[in-house]
């Protein structure tokens, strides 16, 4: 079963998922007209939860059931970092459920659990983390601007700013109860969409000034 997928600037497609039995691995595949598999990097998790791509292609992040976020190598496949998010403020050890890069590569954002961790997008160094009380976090997103918005499973989408204070709640699931499957920025960091479980709508709100 596929449970993640990312795009990389160099035309590479990486592709992570749950397997019950035997050895996961992370699937990297050419995105050229024959579309075939280049390689497969092994895991030791059954499920590879998260994929995100540095902006310049060199490094892959993944995330995975065992609530680690680690750093590959792409042109060596070497794993290069590897950091786990710890328990929650309520001692509960969550999955790594998505990943970020900023659009230097320069940082890293996680949503583990009930928090959202910045790392070091070099050393996996952590940064800063907050915890968003009796919410599980779904989505991260990180705009041009430097703002990220984190989606969470009950469809709550909260805005924190560049400046790094207090997130704010920004929007909400149309109807209640729908988990937040999808969350991206417009290219130019103004505007937010979302994807919903239920809905046959991608809804996208304008980021206030």
């Amino acid at each position: 079963q596929i449970w993640s997928a990312a795009l990389s600037p160099k035309g590479l497609l990486a592709i992570g998922g749950l397997k019950t039995s035997g050895t996961n691995h992370i699937y990297l595949f050419d995105t050229g007209p024959d579309g075939r598999m280049q390689s497969a990097i092994e895991i030791d998790a059954p499920l590879v939860q998260a994929l995100a791509f540095s902006p310049d292609g060199s490094r892959l992040a993944s995330g995975d059931s065992k609530g680690r976020v680690r750093l590959w190598d792409v042109a060596s496949q070497q794993l290069s970092k590897e950091r786990s998010g710890g328990p929650d403020a309520g001692g509960r050890f969550g999955k790594m459920r998505s990943l970020s890069f900023s659009p230097d590569g320069s940082q890293l954002v996680a949503g583990f659990g009930s928090r959202v961790i910045l790392y070091d997008g070099v050393n996996l160094a952590p940064i800063q983390s907050i915890n968003v009380e009796g919410q599980t976090i779904n989505k991260v997103a990180w705009s041009t601007g430097g703002d990220i918005a984190f989606g969470c499973m009950d469809g709550k989408v909260l805005f924190w700013p560049k400046d790094r204070s207090q997130p704010k709640p920004f929007a909400e699931s149309p109807d209640s109860g729908e988990q937040l499957l999808g969350l991206a920025f417009s290219p130019s960091g103004k505007r937010v969409a979302a994807s919903y479980s239920s809905s046959e709508q991608i809804l996208v709100w304008s980021i206030p000034d």
